[in-house]
């Protein structure tokens, strides 16, 4: 669908329709959706404003939609067209006397009966879970990290997680803080703990005391109960990229992850110990198994074999099949997989980091380009036995030369480059990591792509299965009464194969490419009083900025907070 780069979603209030099925009458909660909008200009599309959905699920369901206006956002909005002004670079959007953006549009951290929102290269939001307006970010910025150390404008890039982990049993939240080296800036990997008060930062070293550098990006993370995994994902930070958008590295055909002892996250403290571990077959989405006995800790993984998410279709990029020029309407789109992609359970020591067992699936009908995870509860359960996956397919029109060339002598190869032909619609499918085994899925009629799968449990649900869910469905069919050809669908969890339950639309709902969802069970009251004074965190060091940008940020960022 086209739709997905030309969406041009706004702030709503709807009611949506029931365009065919009907509602479960347990159906109930309440579902959040975080997606990018697209700049129109060709731009990669994870580069965007982040647009936060909340879809109130009941016998009238509600959507409400607002954009994550963070102090940058108002920086933006007040120099466009202005030499203060920021471009799109790649991944990112860069403005040389102001800094990056950190546009807050990847993902949601549930916590509890509150929710922040987050992106990989910036400082998670705390999110008003009534009005979806911005509270407070995590941590002042002297308690990050710079990762690029010739930025020097006031919007700092914080390299991060789009998915911190937030511990339902002892209140904690862990992310990361990282950088690459620099001239004489050494690289730099940070854990950091944050209990709701306070920021604590421990910096990764292996066993020779020697620093931990990321080559790609940790766009996952994940905890259990004793120790918390920094994963290397394959999602490339190409630097080059902001002197030659045209520049394009492979990712690495493997998973490198770094398992730090929980215990040795001691106060006082600054350096813990990180054991690696290297699992066959990339990953940018996983999760584990809570408990963790014996030290032996279980992950559950999406293998994105040969797929490249960090990149997108240029304007001059040709289909590797016919010779032709890219759809011009799909530019800034993400290319399709290059090889069928896999799931995966891996057992590890996480005492050596030594894999104990490794085990993956994969299956024609429904494992090209896997996408998003989603399970019953925010912290994951003691063991993880339904796991529901989407997945995006394969097509011949977003298969280019450079993908094809740049992931020719993939490793891991399943199917031959010859072979690489056809159109493979994407899916919902449920994974069984106990047994290994995809018991379950929907086949998505061509022209929609499934995404932002969420489970939805019912009321005293007696397993992980035992629920709903309920996926954002893009398409350029607006036939259907009510419908814009973007709609929320709705499945049973028990029962995929047989399709929607309900489908939800309304005619000027626009949603795009979607990305992470949360799910809460009830609206309440916000009981924190942690807040980071937005005026006093960026006036830190603002004296030492040019006159301009001393006045850009008292009359356009420092008058939204006062």
């Amino acid at each position: 669908p086209s739709s997905l780069v030309t969406a041009h979603p706004s702030e709503d209030d709807l009611d949506l329709h029931l365009i065919s099925g009907r509602l479960p009458a347990d159906l109930a909660g309440h579902i959040f959706v975080v997606a990018a909008i697209p700049w129109g200009d060709g731009t990669m599309i994870f580069n965007g404003n982040g647009m936060m959905y909340r879809l109130d699920l009941g016998d009238t369901p509600r959507l409400k939609s607002r954009l994550a206006k963070s102090p940058c956002y108002w920086a933006d909005e007040a120099t466009r067209d202005s030499p203060l002004g920021f471009s799109n670079v790649g991944l990112t959007r860069i403005s040389g006397p102001l800094g990056i953006r950190n546009e807050l549009n990847t993902a949601f951290l549930p916590m509890g009966h509150r929710l922040m929102v987050t992106y990989d290269g910036g400082r998670p939001w705390e999110v008003d879970v009534s009005t979806l307006e911005l509270i407070t970010p995590m941590g002042f910025k002297h308690e990050w990290r710079s990762s690029i150390p010739f930025v020097r404008g006031p919007f700092l890039p914080f390299l991060s997680t789009a998915h911190p982990y937030w511990d339902e049993h002892t209140g904690e939240v862990f992310t990361v803080n990282y950088g690459s080296q620099y001239d004489d800036f050494p690289a730099f990997t940070d854990v950091l703990r944050w209990s709701g008060e306070q920021v604590e930062a421990w910096t990764l070293v292996d066993e020779r005391g020697e620093g931990i550098a990321i080559k790609q990006s940790v766009h996952q993370m994940t905890a259990t109960q004793d120790y918390v995994i920094v994963v290397d994902c394959a999602f490339l930070v190409e630097d080059e990229q902001i002197l030659d958008d045209s520049f394009s590295r492979a990712q690495s055909p493997d998973t490198l992850a770094y398992v730090v002892r929980r215990a040795d996250l001691k106060a006082g403290a600054s350096e813990v110990v990180a054991r690696q571990v290297l699992i066959a077959r990339e990953s940018v989405h996983l999760s584990a198994d809570y408990e963790n006995p014996g030290g032996k800790i279980t992950l559950h993984i999406a293998h994105n074999t040969a797929t490249d998410a960090s990149e997108w279709l240029r304007a001059d990029d040709v289909v590797s099949k016919s010779g032709a020029m890219v759809r011009q309407d799909l530019v800034g789109f993400i290319p399709t997989c290059t090889d069928i992609n896999f799931v995966g359970r891996h057992v590890v020591d996480g005492e050596s980091g030594q894999v104990l067992d490794s085990q993956v699936v994969s299956d024609d009908k429904t494992t090209w380009g896997v996408a998003f995870l989603t399970h019953q509860g925010h912290t994951s359960p003691g063991r993880v036995e339904h796991i529901f996956f989407n997945s995006v397919g394969f097509t011949d029109e977003t298969l280019t030369r450079r993908m094809l060339e740049l992931y020719a002598e993939y490793p891991h190869r399943q199917v031959a480059v010859e072979d690489l032909t056809g159109d493979r619609a994407g899916a919902i499918f449920h994974f069984e990591p106990v047994s290994l085994k995809i018991t379950d899925a929907y086949i998505f009629p061509p022209g929609r792509i499934g995404s932002s799968p969420q489970f939805v449990p019912r009321a005293g649900a007696k397993d992980g299965a035992d629920g709903y869910l309920v996926c954002t469905v893009v398409s350029d069919d607006a036939s259907w009464a009510n419908s814009s050809g973007d709609e929320f669908w709705v499945f049973d969890a028990r029962d995929l194969r047989k399709g929607p339950l309900a489908r939800l639309g309304h005619g000027s709902l626009d949603l795009g490419f979607t990305l992470h969802t949360a799910y809460l069970e009830e609206l309440k009251p916000r009981q924190s009083s942690y807040k980071v004074p937005v005026v006093q965190d960026y006036s830190q060091g603002l004296e030492q900025q040019p006159e301009a940008v001393q006045a850009l940020m008292r009359a356009e960022v420092f008058s939204k907070y006062s």
